[in-house]
């Protein structure tokens, strides 16, 4: 069962939006993300590119994230009106496996 973040993003239709997760707080100091896959659960609507651990340091929710410790990725197709599911998938170097739950809504 997948873990569901607390923060609810919102697209507008149309948009091309950039997502990230910041998992620095549940890493091991020497322990970094190897692998990323995002799917949606909900619907079929949604479209993902770019899933990348990050391989610089980058802002994610106006936080600086070191490398290996977060991931990115692209998302298009959201219909408005419409609330979304989407599900990252995240292994480690330590060979953990991860699911989180973002909830993605469209406004107009």
């Amino acid at each position: 069962m997948a873990v569901t973040l607390e923060q609810i993003n919102i697209i507008s239709a149309g948009d091309v939006r950039t997502g990230g997760i910041d998992y620095t707080p549940d890493l091991g100091d020497a322990e970094v993300i190897s692998t990323v896959s995002v799917a949606e659960v909900t619907t079929t609507d949604l479209s993902f590119s770019g899933e990348a651990v990050l391989s610089a340091e980058e802002e994610i929710l106006n936080r600086t994230v070191a490398i290996g410790k977060g991931v990115k990725f692209s998302i298009s197709g959201a219909a408005a009106g419409t609330n979304y599911r989407l599900r990252v998938t995240v292994t480690t170097s330590y060979g953990d496996t991860w699911n989180h739950d973002l909830i993605l809504m469209c406004v107009g």
